[in-house]
């Protein structure tokens, strides 16, 4: 081999060395610096020595390379963005934020790019940066393609790619098919909107191609709708993701934690599952993220963490999946990031409203103070509590605990092997239901008035007696109201999709009577995600609101029972609506929450009054052929509801009708027991 080729070689592996993090003295800098000058033929590029205040505009060329020195961390230098950063910003201080240098200093490489609609500000490797608006030059530290709002994964050369989304792709034309896997003809920019990766003011962007599947699903999702589709040859996501099979095992996958792709069809393939929620880790991975209800039948992106071994494993059958039961296992593994905790942990020493962790075997006898049942005081331990309240068996488990206020007394009792002790008035509480026990679903603190006859006319309700009715408003201090919903789980509140299709996020204001008086009672909360249905179109008209927080029930917030997927509801079954709606076809608003009863509509009933316009899977009517008694505008996404042995189910929801209160023009509704599956799912996904 010449010398010249060894030391270009060398050359190489230093800079390799030197860019991979690694911190050099500037002595030894130089030595580099001054190696590379006389190494033999090839271009060599220009290193400059800058300080923590140099601006990306000073630096000559389209890219350039530098190197930072020391402590730029607490050094003066403003830096505007996020990944992409105005071309005024401090160069050294912005590549301390996005992680190419340390804070001991290093060499960079920038590229310049075009001005960008707006700028994201963040905090990052103990930067904070500010957001900004247009601006006319940039600067990153990967060398970036501009793409359209058009460009499609399949015009993107390699196996990954970065590229520069623009602003106002949400309205822009490109086709998009998927959710989280898109097919590779679709829009990259939309997908990422889509994907949540990217707001609608543009950014950068990573791809990954990957194979075609068997099937995608449509979704809306921050304001962008894509569609379904079959079998197609290659995809793409913005996660560098395994296509593992039916048969892999968690113990095959490197990492304390994986994200892989599944195929559709392993409900019926082989492959061994031991477990329910935690698995033993040579279970497949793909039937037991079906079992855990993480993806369907048809597949999808799974995340998986490795978890200690657990004393037992608990089998059980549920989305078409029988898991098997087993004792000691050494290594498993779970779809959500648990906490080890010990048998004495206790439940103020966790953090959030809510918290899920595993508890380890023989805690009947181990020491851990407990007061309460049902509902314990959260100085009690958390493991010896959950076996008290019949959570986990004595040889431990994944438990899922709740906050609560704190209550005038504790009652003491012995269960499954535990004492608990009786106490009197306590700070704070926790429970391992997300209801406090007080607060069933479907039942009321308050009775309601005597039924009458129609919300179109006003009719009002007692405050209280629909806890569960909630109203969608436009902006936190208004009280104008354009659709209701209903509250199903302490952060989630079911609604009609026509009343969030546009991608905005709505506040969502609780235990709400009077829109014009404060009670009190109310809270808002704004809506932090929105899903819905993937078949929303030709029916299917029900969404998801993902709230910031939970929201701690009261006698006037309280959530509404769903039915199970095998409910039935005979015609002429009467049931109750609620709502803010208009009192008369055209009308205004109601201030004051307005209810009705409404006996439930054959289907052949039903479809003779809209014939051709109904999907009877998806759809239910209600109402009076006669007229005179219906929902009407503003009433859409509130509930429709039955009260049966106690307790109020959620059957349908508002979606539309013609006009409000005519003859053989009854309500339609969701039918929630075709798409209660789905909310369950998503909620249990995603809580």
């Amino acid at each position: 081999m010449k010398k010249t080729a060894v030391v270009e070689s060398c050359r190489f592996r230093l800079l390799e060395y030197w860019l991979h993090g690694r911190t050099m003295s500037f002595s030894v800098a130089l030595t580099v610096l001054y190696f590379i000058a006389v190494a033999g033929p090839g271009p060599v590029r220009a290193v400059e020595q800058i300080t923590c205040t140099t601006q990306a505009r000073n630096m000559d060329g389209e890219s350039f390379t530098a190197i930072c020195p020391a402590d730029c961390v607490d050094a003066a230098g403003a830096v505007w963005g996020t990944a992409i950063y105005t071309d005024d910003s401090s160069i050294c201080r912005a590549a301390i934020h996005d992680g190419r240098i340390p804070a001991t200093g290093g060499v960079v490489t920038g590229y310049k790019l075009p001005g960008q609609s707006s700028y994201q500000g963040s905090t990052q490797n103990g930067i904070t940066t500010s957001s900004y608006g247009a601006y006319g030059s940039s600067f990153a530290f990967s060398e970036l393609e501009q793409i359209t709002c058009t460009t499609q994964a399949q015009n993107m050369d390699g196996e990954s790619f970065t590229a520069i989304c623009p602003a106002d792709c949400v309205d822009a034309a490109g086709a998009v098919w998927g959710t989280a896997i898109y097919t590779d003809d679709s829009s990259i920019c939309r997908a990422a909107i889509h994907d949540g990766r990217i707001p609608a003011t543009g950014g950068v962007v990573t791809g990954y191609k990957l194979p075609g599947q068997s099937s995608y699903q449509g979704s809306t999702q921050n304001g962008i709708t894509t569609s379904s589709y079959g079998a197609y040859g290659s995809s793409f996501a913005f996660s560098e993701l395994e296509q593992i099979t039916c048969t892999t095992q968690a113990q095959n996958m490197d990492g304390e934690s994986f994200t892989a792709i599944c195929p559709a069809d392993c409900v019926d393939a082989a492959g061994a599952v031991w477990g329910t929620a935690i698995y033993t880790d040579d279970s497949s991975i793909c039937r037991a993220a079906i079992h855990d209800g993480r993806i369907p039948a048809t597949g999808g992106v799974v995340t998986g963490y490795k978890l200690p071994g657990q004393s037992s494993y608990q089998g059980s059958t549920q989305n078409g999946i029988t898991t098997s039961s087993y004792g000691a296992y050494g290594s498993s593994f779970a779809f959500s990031e648990l906490e080890q905790i010990t048998c004495t942990t206790q439940a103020q020493n966790m953090d959030g409203e809510s918290f899920t962790a595993i508890c380890p075997a023989d805690c009947v006898d181990a020491a851990g103070a407990v007061w309460g049942t049902a509902i314990y005081t959260d100085d009690s331990s958390i493991c010896r509590a959950a076996i008290h309240d019949g959570r986990i068996p004595a040889t431990g488990g994944v438990v899922t605990g709740y906050k609560l206020p704190g209550q005038s007394s504790y009652q003491g009792s012995t269960q499954n092997g535990i004492t608990t002790s009786s106490y009197g008035a306590y700070g704070s509480s926790f429970a391992f239901s997300e209801l406090d026990p007080r607060y069933r679903c479907g039942v009321p603190a308050v009775a309601r008035a005597a039924p009458k006859d129609r919300i179109v006319g006003g009719n009002d309700a007692k405050h209280g007696a629909w806890p569960w009715q909630v109203s969608l408003r436009v902006l936190a201090h208004s009280s104008f109201h354009f659709c209701g919903g209903a509250l199903v789980h302490q952060q989630w509140v079911v609604t009609a999709a026509h009343c969030v299709d546009d991608g905005s996020r709505p506040y969502v204001v609780l235990g709400e009577s009077s829109r014009s008086v404060d009670d009190g009672t109310e809270r808002t909360i704004r809506a932090r995600r929105i899903y819905i249905h993937p078949k929303y179109g030709f029916g299917y008209d029900v969404a998801l609101l993902k709230l910031r927080k939970r929201v701690r029930f009261t006698p006037y917030i309280r959530p509404v029972c769903l039915p199970d997927s095998t409910t039935v509801v005979q015609p002429g079954t009467v049931c109750t609506i609620t709502g803010w709606g208009t009192t008369s076809e055209g009308g205004s608003l109601s201030d004051q929450l307005q209810e009705a009863d409404v006996p439930i509509v054959s289907d052949a009933d039903c479809s003779s009054s809209y014939t051709g316009l109904l999907d009877l899977d998806s759809e239910i009517c209600a109402g009076y052929m006669a007229g005179g008694v219906d929902s009407c505008q503003g009433d859409s996404g509130g509930p429709l509801v039955w009260l049966t042995e106690g307790q109020h189910l959620l059957i349908g929801l508002t979606s539309w009708g013609e006009g409000c209160a005519r003859p053989n023009r009854p309500g339609v509704y969701t039918r929630v027991t075709s798409v209660v599956n789905w909310i369950k799912r998503i909620i249990h996904i995603n809580s």
